[in-house]
């Protein structure tokens, strides 16, 4: 990837900081410091001339071995890298990837650095006192790859004890990226402190002539300043109701027009975010909290990587307050959330915890959408102990306080019910989604995202108590309201979609079924990270439908790519996706292949489902079919024989697992010319009632 340049044939940033965790505090001051920096005048010409802006935090990166898109991003629009080297970034892979991926891009004379620990002489068996990085010490090939080749030592400032003072340290950075002297900077540096020393004490001088004038108005400007303060704090709560109204507009639209001006709020908050990109540089607070209203608003819509990257940038702004950093923080780690990328939101979360405990006044409703935030991820990894205590702390927080927001106590409520339900206590579940959504209807009404949440709940319930036509009902409703409400392409619409289709599917609806799955799938595609547990339930309904159809290849990448999220997540669809897998597999003649998924597959199903029978019975009856591919007939009876009543309990003729399993049977009949049997099967096949057997 080659560099970026905006339109005018500039580097978006002056500069990327490379640094570990554990050099946060000099990452900030240094940042801090070149951007606040302004070269003297005649220093040097041209655009090149300027340290702004200069790119520092990104966002937590996730477990795999591979830099986040938005890391190598900026890296690639970034005219320098500048690495802050100590023990703990030489040993960070982190910051060893983000040298070697700028060198690659040839970069390579463009790398500074700033020592704060440790030391520079390299032992090839590795030091724990080394300070920089392999990336940094060796040439990296064109291909990525770090060659054994020594670098040459990049330029480097040092502010190790008896090393320099920190702002001749800022002074040599400067001079690297301004590429000029560094004694040129140092004079004009000096003579610009000098000039300062002469105004302040001329300053001083006037002030001593001004004091007895200002004793003489004390009296005067104290009230004045009263009066000044009493409106700064009604202009604050102004500006509060006004962000606080925006957000509302956008979070619950009318439902008669969300639709069509969909497009409109689009536009009408990218022009907003061009107007802040060119004002309020001199209010950078201002700044931030209209940034992060926006970034909130972004996600309200769906835009999830739009709101995240708004709200990454607000929070790099100087000088902010903890209040203003915990919503920050906060409204971040809830789009993580939606977008699947649990450690990061997990991370921003607990940021926001921090940030909300050193804040001057306590934001209750603030704790209490962190804590629910908590409680959706914990439940979403499938540990409902920590998302109760969770969701515990905020119905607490919430009652303790007698909050307003009503919406913060059904979320919590609504939380504790998913885990009633996944724990299978559906009477406590059934309770629990019905009272928030009594709450929900008297404060909202109908037309409301929360409202469709809690509806898609109890068809989630109903559909689990075995009750498809109800759980029909109730997916087809939410996504009325959600199409409604959200649009189309909102990946709450996607999980309802999905949902519903899950219902048309195991009808053997397949076309239809289809059509509301793939543009889900495509349009949650875009939103969320490709591991997001919840694509696990797309992509393998997706598999079984291409299955269905005789699509053997399209379902063959449906079904692996299910399976890979299932495991990374430790999914509850894993057992089912390999033996759906394996029925692929027996179909296209592999029975091997099959037989050796089910075996996987076997101990995994047993133990996730132990009080769901079909489940372990679906199993056996696809086993038999593998063995009747392989001609192993006299091992497929028996567990066609046991498996079948299971099955067809559950799973009557005419529905996808029961006509499958009725196919099997079949199939073995018809190898094993068993006329009297093969006409039984033939006759459920049919939905014909046969003699009793």
């Amino acid at each position: 990837m080659p560099n970026t340049q905006d339109n005018t044939g500039q580097h978006r940033y002056a500069a990327f900081i490379s640094y570990s965790h554990s050099d946060r505090t000099v990452a900030h001051w240094l940042h801090r410091a070149l951007e606040g920096y302004h070269p003297p005048k005649g220093v040097m010409a041209g655009a090149d001339a300027t340290l702004r802006p200069i790119f520092l935090d990104r966002a937590e990166l996730p477990t795999s071995s591979d830099l986040a898109a938005s890391v190598r991003e900026a890296l690639a629009s970034s005219r320098y890298l500048i690495v802050i080297c100590s023990p703990a970034a030489s040993k960070s892979r982190w910051v060893n990837e983000e040298i070697r991926y700028f060198k690659s891009l040839g970069g390579a004379s463009r790398v500074l650095a700033l020592i704060v620990g440790g030391q520079t002489g390299y032992s090839p068996k590795g030091n724990a006192a080394d300070c920089m990085p392999p990336a940094l010490r060796y040439i990296v090939s064109e291909q990525g790859e770090i060659t054994a080749t020594p670098a040459a030592e990049p330029m480097a400032a040092d502010i190790r004890p008896g090393a320099d003072e920190r702002r001749t340290a800022m002074l040599k950075v400067a001079a690297g990226l301004l590429q000029v002297p560094l004694d040129r900077l140092v004079q004009r540096d000096n003579a610009r402190r000098q000039r300062r020393l002469v105004q302040v004490a001329v300053g001083a001088l006037a002030g001593c002539l001004a004091f007895a004038l200002l004793a003489v108005l004390a009296v005067q400007s104290r009230n004045e300043a009263q009066q000044q303060r009493r409106l700064a704090e009604q202009q604050s709560r102004t500006a509060q109701r006004t962000a606080g109204f925006l957000k509302s507009l956008f979070a619950v639209s009318d439902p008669n027009e969300a639709r069509g001006k969909t497009i409109t709020a689009r536009e009408v908050l990218d022009r907003g975010v061009q107007q802040i990109e060119t004002q309020l540089h001199e209010e950078p607070v201002v700044r931030a909290d209209l940034m992060t209203t926006l970034g909130e608003v972004y996600g309200s819509l769906g835009l999830l990587r739009e709101g995240e990257d708004l709200l990454q940038r607000a929070q790099s702004l100087p000088a902010l307050p903890d209040d203003l950093s915990a919503r920050q923080s906060a409204s971040i780690g809830a789009l993580q959330l939606q977008e699947g990328n649990y450690d990061a939101a997990k991370a921003s979360l607990e940021r926001a915890q921090n940030y909300a405990a050193g804040a001057r006044s306590g934001d209750s409703a603030l704790y209490v959408h962190i804590k629910n935030s908590l409680g959706e991820i914990y439940w979403r990894q499938d540990d409902c102990k920590h998302a109760r205590e969770a969701y515990g702390e905020a119905l607490r927080a919430s009652a303790r306080t007698h909050l307003e927001d009503v919406q913060t106590w059904i979320a919590a409520e609504q939380g504790v019910a998913q885990c009633d339900m996944d724990d299978g206590n559906y009477a406590a579940a059934e309770t629990g989604f019905q009272s928030a959504l009594a709450r929900q209807l008297k404060a909202a009404g109908e037309m409301h995202p929360r409202t469709a949440d809690l509806l898609n709940e109890i068809g989630s319930l109903k559909y689990l108590e075995g009750d498809r036509a109800a759980a029909g009902q109730y997916f087809e409703r939410t996504l009325r309201i959600d199409r409604q409400v959200l649009g189309d392409a909102h990946p709450s619409v996607v999980l309802t979609s999905n949902n519903l289709a899950r219902v048309l599917l195991e009808q053997r609806r397949f076309d239809e079924a289809r059509a509301l799955l793939e543009p889900a799938a495509r349009a949650f595609s875009r939103e969320v990270e490709a591991t997001e547990p919840n694509m696990a339930f797309v992509l393998s309904n997706l598999g079984l439908i291409e299955m269905e159809q005789g699509h053997y290849q399209a379902a063959a990448t449906y079904f692996s790519d299910a399976l890979r999220t299932a495991v990374i997540n430790k999914h509850r669809l894993h057992g089912p996706i390999l033996t759906d897998f394996a029925d692929l597999e027996c179909r296209l003649g592999k029975a091997d292949a099959g037989l050796a998924m089910l075996d996987e597959a076997q101990p995994i199903v047993s133990a996730r489902y132990p009080d769901d029978p079909w489940r372990v019975a679906h199993l056996q009856n696809v086993r038999a079919g593998c063995l009747t591919v392989a001609r192993r007939f006299s091992e497929a009876e028996p567990l066609l024989t046991q498996s079948m009543p299971v099955i067809l309990k559950s799973w009557p003729a005419g529905t996808l697992y029961g006509q499958d399993a009725l196919q099997r049977c079949l199939q073995l009949y018809r190898l094993t010319g068993n006329e009297d049997k093969l006409g039984y099967y033939r006759l459920l096949a049919e939905n014909k009632a046969p003699a009793r057997r």
